[in-house]
Parts: C-alpha cells; sequence; structure tokens
C-alpha cells in the first residue's frame, strides 16, 4: 500500500484549468495554499510552503484515521500548532521550468529521502485533455427515451473547512505513459474549479481493477506551518580524475565562482551531470577555491 500510496500524494500536484500541462498551475499557487486529501484512511494535508522564481516548495503532512479519534479537524490551526499525531512530514522542492525534484526532505525523520523516483517529473509534464460535459459521469437513471437532461455530477467541494453549494467543477483527463509502474497505462480524470491550484476529486480509471479514487474533504489559504525553508546538502568534492574535480552537487547550487587565495578571479569549465559536477581549470597558479555563494571548497 505504501508505494501506492505515496503515487496518490504525487498526483496532487496541481493542474491549471485553462493550461495543458501539469505543472502550469503551480506557477499561479500561493504560499498557504492547501488541500486535505483521504486515501484509505490516511489524511494528507498538501501546503504551499513557499516559492522562488520557477521553484515552489510544497509540504505533505500525513495522519492516521485514527488518531483524530472522530473528531473534525480545524486544519490550518493543526498545522499552525505542529500537526499533533501526524504519521510523516515531507518537503519537496520543485523546479517548474525544468520539472525537476531538487530536494527532498522528512521532517519527521530529519534526513532528505532519494530523488532517484522520476514518476513525479513524468507527472508534471503530461498534457491534458479537457474532457466534454456530455462524457461526464451523469447523476440518477438514464432516461428510457428521449434527451438525456440528468446533470453532470460533480465531487463536493469544503473550503476552510465549510461546504460550497453547487460548486462548478471543469473535468481533465490524462494518460499515464507505458513504464511498468504500478499505474502504467491507466487514465485519470481529475475535477478543477477556477479558485484553488489543487484537484478536489482524482479517479484513476483500471478497467481489470476498477475506479480508484481519491477525495478531498477540505482546502483553503493561509495554512502556514512553522517550518522555516527547506534543509540544504551542502556541496562536496568526491575525488579528481584525469585532472578534473569531482563534486557531488544539489542541482539548487548554480553559477559557482572560482578565485586563487589572493580572490583573483580564475577561467574554468564545469559539466554538470545530474548532481555530479566536473570542474577543471589551468592549475599553474595553484590552489583555488570553489564558491557557491557562502559555500567554499578548497581544489588543490
Amino acid at each position: 500500500m505504501g508505494g501506492m500510496k505515496k503515487i496518490f500524494y504525487l498526483l496532487l500536484l496541481p493542474l491549471a484549468i485553462f493550461a495543458n500541462t501539469l505543472s502550469t498551475r503551480l506557477g499561479s499557487a500561493t504560499p498557504g495554499d492547501y488541500i486535505v486529501t483521504e486515501y484509505e484512511e490516511v489524511y494528507s494535508m498538501l501546503c504551499v510552503h513557499s516559492k522562488e522564481g520557477s521553484r515552489i516548495t510544497l509540504e505533505e503532512i500525513n495522519i492516521p484515521w485514527h488518531a483524530l479519534r472522530g473528531k473534525k479537524k480545524e486544519w490550518k490551526k493543526w498545522l499552525e500548532n505542529e500537526a499533533p499525531g501526524h504519521s510523516s512530514w515531507i518537503l519537496y522542492e520543485i523546479d517548474l521550468e525544468t520539472h525537476e525534484m531538487l530536494e527532498c526532505f522528512s521532517r519527521s525523520q530529519n534526513c532528505f529521502l532519494n530523488l532517484s523516483d522520476s514518476f513525479l517529473t513524468t507527472l508534471l509534464t503530461l498534457p491534458l485533455a479537457k474532457i466534454d460535459e456530455s462524457s461526464l459521469t451523469k447523476v440518477g437513471p438514464p432516461p428510457l427515451a428521449g434527451k438525456d437532461t440528468r446533470n453532470a455530477w460533480s465531487p463536493p467541494r469544503y473550503l476552510n473547512g465549510s461546504k460550497i453549494i453547487s460548486p462548478n467543477f471543469s473535468v481533465y483527463r490524462t494518460t499515464l505513459p507505458d513504464n511498468e509502474t504500478p499505474l502504467s497505462g491507466k487514465t485519470i480524470d481529475l475535477y478543477f474549479d477556477d479558485q484553488s491550484p489543487f484537484p478536489y476529486w482524482l479517479k484513476i480509471c483500471d478497467p481489470t481493477k476498477g475506479s480508484v479514487k481519491l477525495r478531498s474533504i477540505d482546502s483553503g489559504s493561509g495554512a502556514l506551518s512553522n517550518t522555516s525553508h527547506m534543509p540544504r546538502r551542502i556541496p562536496t568534492l568526491v575525488g579528481k580524475r584525469a585532472g578534473m574535480y569531482i563534486l557531488s552537487c544539489p542541482k539548487y547550487y548554480v553559477n559557482p565562482k572560482l578565485c586563487d587565495l589572493q580572490e583573483k578571479p580564475i577561467a574554468f569549465t564545469e559539466i554538470r551531470e545530474g548532481e555530479t559536477v566536473f570542474i577543471s581549470f589551468e592549475k599553474a597558479r595553484g590552489p583555488a577555491v570553489l564558491s557557491y555563494g557562502d559555500i567554499h571548497l578548497e581544489l588543490k
């Protein structure tokens, strides 16, 4: 269940009402925007923590159903109070231009998580197609004869704990690529309104096993945690090869500078392959210092 649930949480990344990829709506999201979903007796609160340029940081906080003890949650207050009873608390940093996951940190376990999963980046670039109203699920039995005048079904919508009467949704469909994952080739329907960056209803269609649905129980804005920032890993020198220095360097470190010990600039070449960086320069001037902002590495 854990792997499937993780995929569902990643599917909560916003879609645009008038856009054709998964990442576009994130660009219009505001810090504090949030949605709360329920799947298999686990509630998940997904919040926009911060935005800077093309980068956005999301917080995902999970709590099992039994920890609520039947009480209705005021989710913003729950978050402000350190999310008592939570089972996991994860931060994601995403570059909306490159569709890359830059960092993933577990606040509950106080450790960085593996970034190798490419499922998220696949989702960010999936094309969307708006479903025509005539093709939507209808309310009630079909007529025996004549024109079908039934209303299209729509999921419930909640805003800051209150149910919205007669919500207006647009419905989009996308298909996951065939890549040997549990959801390979599956069709996904998502319901959105024009007031939030998050989907309110998600249905994964599986002809062999039936549909799987992910429902929302609240949404809104102004949900801010006391998480001050996304923790950072530090670039490290891991070795030398063929005259090049090899660094392990997260992708959010860019535009390095190289100087000698007298702080005079040195021309150099930088080649990046994922989080591995190769640095080469003329060494006749002796040791050098490579700087990423306030972080400095001596290259001897």
